[in-house]
């Protein structure tokens, strides 16, 4: 009735089939899913969960703009001296919170009302929450007052460690598992000498000796077989405890199953098969315990359960519950503690899915007995609730850090550790090698996401997967951190972390650390082009007219922005960030120069189109992305299309002024400088500590010092002479001025492809780029006849970390030529082809259209000089935003109070390539296409190359060592085949 009154339409759907049957037939911007109460508000019978689980597979299946807010009642403490009055309730928010990571831009949040107050009360703190959430996504209600949650800091109490008496008995359920027997061994060592492993199968040969260890060391170890979820099971247990052992002091609860599986995938059998060992066993550990005075009574929770798992919904919903209990158990005056785990290193489920490679690690694996030594102090605390995990908030800013339940902990974590470690290596200099190995273990730990506890400090890191972005970002890390300076591809020829470890010590006394940022001069308006602003330069005078140059990136937010804030956001983009405010003019020498515009009038515009469809929003997109810049004006241009439920997002550039680091960078603060206008306050952004300026002296500078003599040495040894023309198979008459008129065919990828190319990379010490790079060369190898073939790519151009945020065109070209003569085998290529790239980073500061002026190389039209194909990869180091920059359909980016995901790929090329692949890992699986100019390649033949690339790569993976004439047999694009027209 409050809806109606309000002026809103309002449906109760009393089923979970009525749910399904509105959202087929009905268009909703809300739906409130209200948790069903149950006879016994603590029985965990599922119910509740059921009925979620199919609502949201309903929305989920009707693809409704609509948002899933779950509403409990008494489910959650918000402060004492309440209590959780509906435990079973609780299970939703371990659910929504799984919910809100695979569907974000379906998700509203959680609201959990007081179980005292009047329905008309409810309503009215209901509506109000959804109306004014201001991006908090939990919230719940107690005497009138609303509350928010948060994640904070525990203090660790002092104290000796906890013992255990010997003449007590514990219980530990999954007890034959990794964790029960880790927990089991652990509580031995601290006194306890009678404990019964409960677990529903006989033991394993692995369980089978730790008993026989503990029971050498006299501590009575009994085995029960028995089914935690089954009442009468357990109630058979416990009778046998009370006949035949001593008194019962104290129980650990660690029993738990997974079956992962997106909600939209989900079945209730699945749900169940999860959430019977840890809910009903809880609560009959709970009944049959709840008159007798344990010492303790722990429930082994997870992390999953505070900030959600995707994939584990049906986990998150059964610990979520865990959690509840045990509030409610000690809100009874019983003992209770339920601990939020991150992931065990070598014991438990987590460990065991990293290692199977099937999930990523969403923290560092703890070692066992540090987990067990955080939990022997957690039981001297009087909390009923405690996560324990190892978290590098500076990785976890990008995935979590715009959470308002995590947000204070990203924040104050931002720069202690690099305050600590520093203090650490000045005041203890006699163990500075020593934690100096640590540090960098724990560093590239973070930036590989695996176990520090695996890297062995004398290999090379390349051996851990290391591959060239990892390699910046790892130096970028260092730099920040110690104010060392190590250049990228010494880490990619095969330097050891005690290597790293020896020459940061060697370099510290030089420095203090880390130079203060650079204090940036207003003053410097106008500057000459870097040497790859000049090739685009040149690109945009000879083909004047064309749109060549252009990038575009759309985005769908939902729902629609906050008009005057986001424009008010663009503008403070542009004040922060010149490149986005230059513009491009010849002086009185006829050089091009470039002038930074104080205060210009943005480009930025709200399109009226909710009548519009979905087909002409893309058609009106595609044709401004046709349209060229004109260089005496800003290059930045964001259009809103203003459709019905969401806005679609057009951001246009000119690739003089950009690259695609700077791309990230545009988005990601103009990201965190909506959200502070939404809250009316400033940014927190790292200062830009250089300006483009800046970089174009140091790069004239540079081309003119001793050490830019020696790199054209190197390139003039690589490239000089007669270099190969690429003779693709066309029956196209070649034009003679070739523009970017290109298409992009996506590559078939498995799932299986990419761990099976780092696991043999690895075994070369090649990397993942190297070894697709080598399949790349062999491809054209194949449909061309040439064994001599030179293939370009980019790097970022920011081995400087001066740069590192600022915006700009710094990229570099590397032309990396193959030598295919001798009908080597893939392995024996890719060994070549890691030393050719390796060489080529080493020596990539020479300006790419230098080396053209000093090879001689002519400025065609017809072609671009040097190389003629094009090959790309990204590992995926772009956080939260690389589904829009690839425009895979994955998790939805926060911005502000809507969310952003991919709309449509605005075609574009770098330049002129005739053929080439761009390629990227994201969540450990190889995405990509095959871009080729569709004015010289015609596309039957590159759908045929796209289909073979792939095929090329599941013969290599079979056998590394078959000769790579064997590797494509009866390629129809062969040379022998192929019909050319050469002109």
């Amino acid at each position: 009735m409050q809806i109606r009154a309000l002026g809103g339409e309002a449906t109760l759907a009393t089923s979970p089939d009525a749910v399904s049957a509105e959202l087929r037939n009905g268009s909703y911007d809300l739906i409130l899913h209200l948790a069903q109460s149950t006879a016994d508000s603590s029985v965990g019978d599922g119910e509740c969960v059921s009925w979620a689980l199919r609502t949201a597979q309903a929305l989920i299946a009707a693809e409704q703009d609509a948002r899933l807010w779950i509403v409990t009642t008494g489910a959650q403490l918000p402060s004492l001296p309440h209590s959780v009055q509906n435990v079973a309730q609780a299970q939703l928010w371990g659910f929504g919170k799984t919910f809100a990571l695979e569907h974000p831009v379906s998700w509203g949040g959680l609201v959990d009302l007081d179980p005292t107050a009047g329905a008309r009360q409810s309503a009215t703190e209901l509506l109000s929450a959804i109306e004014n959430s201001d991006g908090e996504d939990q919230i719940a209600f107690r005497d009138g007052k609303q509350y928010v949650a948060r994640l904070a800091r525990a203090i660790a109490p002092s104290g000796a460690p906890p013992s255990f008496t010997a003449f007590k008995t514990y219980l530990i359920t999954g007890g034959l598992g990794g964790l029960g027997l880790k927990t089991a061994e652990w509580m031995a060592s601290h006194g306890a000498r009678n404990l019964v492993l409960l677990g529903r199968k006989a033991p394993s040969e692995q369980a089978a000796e730790v008993i026989a260890g503990l029971q050498r060391s006299d501590v009575r170890v009994e085995v029960y077989a028995a089914d935690v979820a089954s009442l009468p099971e357990m109630e058979e247990a416990f009778r046998k405890m009370r006949e035949t052992l001593p008194e019962l002091g104290g129980i650990i609860h660690t029993a738990g199953v997974l079956d992962d599986g997106v909600i939209a995938q989900q079945t209730w059998e699945r749900f169940q098969k999860v959430m019977n060992p840890k809910v009903a066993g809880a609560w009959n550990l709970h009944r049959l315990t709840a008159e007798m005075p344990l010492d303790f009574f722990v429930l082994f929770s997870s992390a999953a359960s505070l900030m959600g798992s995707t994939g584990q919904a049906s986990y998150a919903a059964a610990n979520a519950y865990l959690d509840a209990l045990a509030v409610h158990r000690k809100s009874k005056g019983l003992p209770a503690l339920s601990v939020n785990w991150g992931g065990w290193a070598d014991s438990g489920m987590a460990a065991r899915l990293v290692a199977q490679g099937r999930r990523q690690a969403e923290f560092q694996l703890m070692p066992p007995h540090l987990a067990l030594a955080a939990l022997g102090q957690a039981l001297l605390m009087e909390t009923a609730q405690i996560a324990i995990a190892p978290v590098d908030w500076t990785v976890q800013k990008s995935h979590h850090g715009s959470q308002p339940f995590l947000r204070s902990l990203v924040e104050e974590s931002a720069d202690s550790g690099k305050e600590r470690l520093r203090e650490y290596l000045h005041e203890r200099p006699s163990e500075r090698g020593t934690r100096l190995v640590q540090y960098l273990a724990q560093t590239l730990a973070s930036t590989l996401a695996i176990d520090a506890r695996t890297i062995d400090p004398t290999r090379p890191v390349t051996d851990f997967g290391l591959d060239s972005l990892m390699a910046l970002e790892f130096r970028n890390r260092i730099n920040s951190d110690l104010g060392v300076a190590i250049p990228t591809v010494r880490f990619l020829q095969g330097l050891s972390l005690k290597e790293v470890a020896t020459q940061i010590e060697a370099e510290q006394p030089k420095s203090e650390m880390l130079e203060p940022a650079a204090t940036i001069s207003g003053s410097i308006i106008e500057f000459p082009l870097s040497f790859a602003q000049q090739v685009q330069w040149f690109g945009h005078k000879m083909m004047a007219g064309s749109a060549s140059y252009n990038i575009g990136l759309t985005a769908k937010a939902i729902p629609h922005l906050n008009w005057p804030a986001f424009a008010r956001s663009v503008d403070k983009l542009a004040a922060r960030h010149a490149a986005l405010r230059t513009v491009f003019f010849t002086n009185e020498a006829d050089a091009p120069m470039q002038r930074i515009l104080q205060s210009p009038r943005l480009d930025v515009s709200l399109v009226e189109a909710s009548s519009w469809s979905d087909e002409e929003i893309k058609q009106a997109i595609l044709q401004d992305f046709q349209q060229p810049f004109a260089l005496d004006s800003p290059m930045f241009r964001v259009s809103v299309f203003r459709a019905e439920k969401a806005d679609v997002v057009f951001f246009k550039l000119d690739h003089i002024i950009i690259d695609h680091w700077s791309v990230h960078l545009c988005i990601e603060d103009l990201k965190q400088i909506y959200a502070a206008e939404l809250a009316g306050t400033e940014p927190r952004l790292e200062p830009v500590r250089a300006e483009y300026a800046e970089f174009v002296e140091w790069e004239s500078k540079a081309v003119q010092s001793p050490g830019s003599e020696q790199l054209w040495e190197y390139w003039k040894r690589k490239l000089g002479g007669e270099l190969p023309i690429l003779q693709l198979p066309s029956t196209r008459q070649r034009p003679a001025v070739l523009i970017s008129r290109g298409e992009a065919l996506p590559l078939a990828f498995t799932s299986e492809h990419w761990p099976e190319i780092v696991r043999i990379a690895r075994e070369y010490r090649a990397t993942g780029y190297s070894f697709l790079l080598a399949a790349f060369q062999i491809l054209l190898y194949h449909y061309t006849g040439q064994n001599d073939i030179v293939v370009g790519t980019s790097v970022s151009g920011r081995e400087n970390p001066r740069w590192k945020n600022t915006m700009g065109l710094f990229i570099n070209l590397l032309a990396l030529r193959g030598d295919l003569a001798g009908n080597p085998t893939f392995a024996e290529y890719l060994v070549r082809t890691r030393d050719t790239v390796l060489e080529a980073l080493e020596h990539q500061e020479f300006p790419f259209s230098l080396l053209v002026t000093r090879l001689r190389q002519p400025r065609n039209l017809d072609r671009i000089p040097i190389f003629q194909s094009f090959f790309n990869f990204l590992t995926d180091r772009s956080g939260a935003l690389r589904s829009l920059f690839m425009g895979v359909q994955a998790s939805p980016v926060e911005f502000g109070a809507s969310m952003l995901c991919p709309y449509m790929v605005v075609t574009q090329q770098e330049g002129r390539p005739e053929v080439g692949v761009q390629l990227a890992e994201m969540n450990g699986q190889l995405v990509g296409y095959l871009n080729y100019n569709c004015d010289v390649l015609d596309p039957a033949t590159a759908k045929a190359m796209a289909t073979d690339y792939c095929r090329l790569l599941d013969v290599i993976l079979r056998a590394p060592n078959t000769p790579i004439d064997d590797l494509l047999p009866g390629t129809s694009g062969q040379a022998s085949n192929r019909e050319e027209i050469l002109l």
